[in-house]
């Protein structure tokens, strides 16, 4: 995804591509070792939960609410931050 640019000025399709904020749970799920019934320790899928968004980080000083107000941009740049991301690691 883009790089993330400290003034806030990144709309709600740049999120989505980004990581997420505010996460409390992450877990590895290895893939299958081809040939073996184990499990990868050295590939697999971390997922990582998105649970809240500091507003003021996401939308600038003024916040969600502030400056213009709420508008659907905001809300939906800060839906773009919540979730879950699904990232596929190799050692």
């Amino acid at each position: 995804g883009p790089v993330w640019a400290g003034d806030a000025t990144q709309g709600e399709a740049e999120q989505a591509r980004q990581f997420g904020m505010h996460n409390d749970g992450m877990h590895y799920f290895p893939f299958p070792t081809r040939g073996t019934s184990g499990a990868s320790s050295t590939r697999g899928l971390l997922c990582v939960n998105h649970e809240y968004t500091h507003e003021n980080i996401l939308h600038g000083p003024d916040g969600l609410t502030g400056g213009a107000g709420v508008t659907l941009q905001k809300v939906r740049k800060s839906q773009a931050a919540h979730g879950v991301s699904v990232i596929e690691v190799r050692k």
